[in-house]
């Protein structure tokens, strides 16, 4: 079973070349690819993800996708991608040596159509967010909901059924587009709402080295989770297959951020909401 590790990348040329060192040491038999995605950079990033795949050629491409986002990038790479499971992470993360293999167990193992893996923070030094450390399986029925954050995008993987029927990332999430986060978890539901199901599973690992410490960067990051959060609940509620399991989270979460006073979070949530409920209906009236 063959599997493509899609990586995007934008203007972060001084630590590409660590995160390129660390896909160098994946090790597997079986057959894989790693296509490398240029997202627009105007830094040197398009001549050392050159040089890179030039040192193995067989199982290395480069390709450019000029419009910004990481969704455009990721759909381009998904275009060129030959595996029957198709994996993505981050440039800013590094992967087990056996993350390839520890994917394609977990497809193999069970009938799973998408799958998460594990997240660890790199430099204790960082802050501790954008991380998921939860050492047990858990499933994920068609269908249900899908808390955010429990699969992250730096370490996802799908079948190519699954991710060809929903068309690939929406563009209009993810870092990059008008809402600037959230194109993993919206992947996710369009999968679940689609009679796809899922898992994330603790064995494949990968090292998140995201550089930010507790102040103005995480606070943003923590404000562009609380829109995307937002989609994520309108977008559970919005298709008929899984708004059964989304109307009691949806109501649970939102007296739980009422009576904690979590006023700016439930703000950021209801603009998500709000923002992405324009994108469906837009969507709708158009046909699409």
């Amino acid at each position: 079973m063959k599997i493509s590790l899609i990586v995007c990348t934008r203007n972060r040329a001084p630590q590409l070349s660590t995160t390129l060192k660390k896909l160098s040491e994946l090790q597997t038999t079986d057959p894989w690819e790693i296509i490398l995605v240029n997202n627009g950079s105007t830094d040197n990033s398009q001549k050392l993800l050159e040089d890179f795949c030039a040192l193995d050629p067989e199982h290395r491409k480069v390709l450019l996708e000029s419009k910004p986002g990481v969704s455009h990038a990721q759909n381009t790479g998904l275009t060129a991608a030959t595996g029957a499971i198709i994996a993505f992470s981050d440039d800013d993360c590094y992967p087990e040596p056996d993350y390839l293999n520890t994917i394609r167990a977990c497809f193999i193992e069970s009938p799973i159509d998408f799958l998460g893996g594990r997240v660890l923070l790199f430099d204790p030094q960082n802050a501790a967010i954008t991380i998921q450390t939860c050492p047990d399986r858990i499933d994920v029925p068609a269908n249900s909901y899908i808390r955010s954050g429990m699969i992250h995008g730096c370490s996802i993987a799908f079948t190519r059924e699954a991710i060809e029927t929903i068309g690939g990332f929406d563009p209009e999430v993810g870092p990059g587009s008008p809402l600037n986060s959230g194109n993993d978890i919206i992947a996710l539901i369009r999968c679940a709402a689609h009679g796809f199901r899922g898992a994330y599973d603790p064995r494949p690992v990968v090292y998140h080295h995201h550089g930010r410490s507790w102040g103005h960067d995480t606070d943003r990051i923590l404000r562009r989770y609380d829109v995307s959060r937002g989609a994520a609940y309108y977008l559970g509620l919005y298709y008929k297959t899984t708004r059964k399991a989304y109307l009691w989270p949806t109501l649970k979460h939102l007296l739980a951020q009422v009576l904690k006073g979590r006023w700016r979070s439930l703000q950021n949530e209801l603009l998500g909401a709000y923002l992405y409920s324009g994108v469906l209906r837009t969507r709708k009236r158009s046909g699409q």
